[in-house]
């Protein structure tokens, strides 16, 4: 019975050396046997003699694909059209002047790869660079890697403190420098991974593309393995062609200089927003509608390669003669200027363009086949009535509409509140987002709500006492920090009388948190604990402050669908602040061997109402420097990084909002909530007596 191949072998050749092609592929012909491989074969600047050696081979079958090229196209973009239809679970590749050795190379690495777990991705020769001045002929590579598209924000090698995360590699006092690879001459590979990083780098030439797909790798969270010759004679002729140059690196290490024009209206804080929602969802469809230059859909280029996502960008890139901020349009064609854009950063082939106008294109897609739609298009009322219309009936059950200028531009709120009524609120900036409709019961899963109380029993009694109704579906437990015996008496009595279940925490006299803001461990070990404990009996745990309102009891609905499953998670409400103002803390997770966080921003999960699952409370448990140093931040920050340390996916509540006091928005534009921090009931009652 004949199976698929599963390994794909690549050869490249160079010039006329007819001798190191047949060299190479003749060692494939004779060793390996022909019904478990597809072989393909790029020729650059490919002479007479090899050109008829190979292609008397194509003619013959034994070769499979076949490229050439009269010109020499360098490696990399050779080797990116010879991957372009890899199909195959395995990729061998070969330069021509490597070549097999023994016949059981091909069944030796196949048995590895199997093997291994999935993490590990390339086996090859590894050899390392101790110094990038031993290969980047006096160019910054360090930046090269950090504006890559497979960058992931961890530290390139550097002997500067801080390279690899290492800030006292080896008791030396500086960075680990050294840059690991497995050798460009032979290497074998998942093609999921090939594929996944779009590799070639789009942006290579020839020079250390080796070194870079290895880094790329080590970006990704994966590995590489070295296996050594393993039966094959790797790189057995001195370097031939161009692209061994400085000129050559150069113009390699030059993109980080080369930012695309992708436009302006868009802020960080919602290009961070637009991420997390298209991150929610793997192998989905996407939908932008809007594009003119790009700006907001290249925030989710990495993210929707990532995820396997169909992504589609739909324009007429027709301009308005009357608006100024759109100008530019009636001297050049802007559609190309997106294109191009996305060519400079080797994203071309993650966008499927259509060139039509917006609502007249949601006849290409199927009803219920759609997982998010972001519009951005017209904003004139009617253009987005028109838009909202004709895509609702493309989303799938849970899927997400949202979109852009809600603040700036009246014809989009106007046309939301006209066909949306009530169904619609603001994310972080002037985005908004349909609300989902939690149309299913709830799993049923065990939670409860978290109440730590210390100097505010009369929040207790304003916001919570005699409300029967909070206790029917899920139990509170609150937290006594009080350490005066009639403060404590009070909260008791209290529980007794509303079926609350009490604890008594037990910590010695103590200020007001503010009092210890410089270093807050103990009040926020004191959070965390009662948390994690509470974790030993339910399936999650809401923790809400006491002045935190809840209008609808069953608001614990959402939390109970966003926290369900053993997957880790934590609910809420999102802010970001710019990572320069948390310092501290990356600080002393890197003296715990975690990863500096480096995007501009950071998430931060806001204290008064969120909710973490049993499973990312044990995660958070085992870290081990939760009762260490602390800076000057509460226990919402500390839990909310450390969530991001451990890739804990961070989960917004569009139903439970939580402000930091000075800047809760006004109860008209969260009426739609079911529960609010900070918020007292006689206020609620007030705003809906007006």
């Amino acid at each position: 019975m004949n199976t698929a191949p599963r390994v794909t072998l690549f050869v490249l050749t160079y010039g006329n050396f007819p001798e190191l092609a047949k060299q190479t592929i003749g060692s494939i012909l004779r060793f390996c046997n022909r019904q478990h491989y597809l072989l393909v074969v790029g020729a650059n600047a490919v002479g007479e003699q090899t050109r008829g050696y190979l292609q008397s081979l194509y003619q013959q079958g034994d070769i499979d694909r076949l490229y050439l090229s009269t010109d020499n196209l360098n490696k990399c973009p050779m080797m990116r059209q010879m991957f372009a239809d890899l199909s195959t679970e395995y990729a061998w590749w070969f330069d021509d002047d490597s070549y097999i050795l023994e016949e059981s190379a091909l069944e030796y690495r196949l048995a590895i790869a199997d093997a291994a777990p999935p993490e590990e991705v390339l086996w090859g020769h590894q050899f390392f660079f101790g110094n990038e001045n031993d290969f980047s002929y006096g160019t910054d590579v360090g930046s090269f890697v950090r504006s890559a598209a497979w960058y992931r924000g961890l530290e390139p090698p550097s002997w500067n403190p801080g390279g690899k995360g290492e800030t006292d590699f080896e008791g030396r006092g500086c960075g680990d420098g050294r840059w690991f690879f497995i050798t460009g001459g032979n290497w074998w590979m998942r093609s999921e991974s090939i594929r996944n990083l779009d590799w070639p780098d789009p942006h290579l030439v020839k020079r250390n593309d080796d070194v870079f797909l290895c880094e790329a790798i080590r970006q990704q969270g994966w590995s590489f393995r070295d296996i050594g010759p393993a039966g094959v004679a790797i790189n057995t002729a001195p370097r031939r062609g161009e692209g061994e140059d400085a000129d050559t690196m150069e113009m390699q290490m030059s993109r980080f200089m080369e930012a695309p024009d992708w436009g302006e209206w868009f802020l960080p804080e919602e290009a961070e927003e637009y991420k997390r929602l298209a991150a929610a969802t793997r192998n989905g469809t996407l939908v932008h509608l809007g594009i003119w230059k790009g700006k907001p859909v290249s925030s989710i280029l990495d993210i929707s390669r990532h995820q396997g996502h169909a992504l589609f960008a739909i324009d007429t890139w027709e301009t308005p003669a009357d608006d100024p901020d759109f100008a530019e349009g009636l001297k050049k064609d802007i559609a190309e200027v997106f294109v191009r854009n996305l060519a400079s950063v080797g994203h071309r082939d993650t966008v499927q363009i259509i060139r039509e106008n917006t609502a007249d294109a949601a006849r290409h897609f199927a009803d219920a086949s759609v997982d998010l739609v972001f519009i951005d298009a017209d904003h004139s009322q009617e253009a987005v009535k028109r838009n909202v219309l004709a895509w609702i009936p493309k989303l799938k059950k849970k899927g997400v509409l949202c979109g852009h200028d809600y603040i700036w531009k009246p014809g989009v709120r106007n046309a939301l509140a006209e066909v949306l009524p009530g169904k619609v609120i603001r994310l972080s900036g002037s985005l908004w987002q349909m609300m989902p409709d939690w149309d299913i019961p709830p799993p049923t899963t065990r939670g409860c709500i978290f109440l730590p109380t210390f100097q505010d029993s009369d929040l207790l009694v304003a916001n919570f006492h005699q409300r029967p109704e909070l206790c029917r579906e899920i139990d509170i437990h609150v937290f006594d920090d009080n350490w005066e015996p009639a403060l404590s008496q009070e909260v008791r009595q209290l529980c007794l009388e509303n079926g609350w279940t009490y604890h008594a925490y037990g910590r010695t006299a103590h200020g007001n948190w503010r009092d210890e803001y410089h270093d807050l461990r103990r009040f926020n070990y004191f959070v965390w604990e009662s948390m994690i404990l509470l974790s030993e009996q339910y399936d999650y745990v809401i923790k809400a402050d006491t002045d935190a309102y809840i209008i609808d009891p069953a608001f614990h609905h959402e939390f109970a669908h966003l926290l369900s499953g053993p997957a880790p998670a934590i609910a809420g409400t999102l802010e970001y602040r710019p990572t320069r103002d948390v310092m501290d803390f990356w600080h002393i997770a890197a003296s715990y061997g975690y990863q500096h966080h480096s995007a501009e921003l950071v998430a931060h999960m806001q204290g008064g109402i969120y909710g973490l699952n049993k499973t990312a409370l044990s995660m958070i448990k085992n870290m081990g420097f939760l009762e260490g140093r602390h800076s000057g931040f509460a226990e919402d920050g500390y839990i909310s990084y450390c969530c991001l340390l451990l890739n804990i996916p961070f989960m917004p509540t569009l139903y439970s909002g939580s402000w930091w006091h000075p800047y809760r928005p006004a109860l008209g534009d969260i009426g739609h909530l079911k529960a609010i921090h900070p918020l007292k009931k006689t206020e609620w009652e007030e705003y809906w007596r007006r």
